[in-house]
C-alpha cells in the first residue's frame, strides 16, 4: 500500500495549531466557546431555546 511520505505531518500541525489557539485565548473566550459547545452537545445541535423556532 502506498503512503504519503510526510503522512504524520498534517495531524501534528493541526494539533499544534489547536494547542496554540487554546493557549492564546482569554478565559472569557474559552468559557463562551465551552458554553456553546456544551449547549450544542446537550441539545443535539439545537439552539438551546435562545431563538424561538417560530418567530423573531
Amino acid at each position: 500500500m502506498w503512503r504519503m511520505p510526510a503522512r504524520p505531518v498534517v495531524p501534528v500541525l493541526a494539533v499544534a495549531a489547536l494547542a496554540y489557539v487554546l493557549v492564546e485565548q482569554s478565559a472569557l473566550d474559552l468559557g463562551i466557546t465551552a458554553g456553546v459547545l456544551w449547549c450544542r452537545r446537550c441539545t443535539g445541535g439545537a439552539t438551546c431555546g435562545a431563538v424561538p423556532s417560530g418567530g423573531s
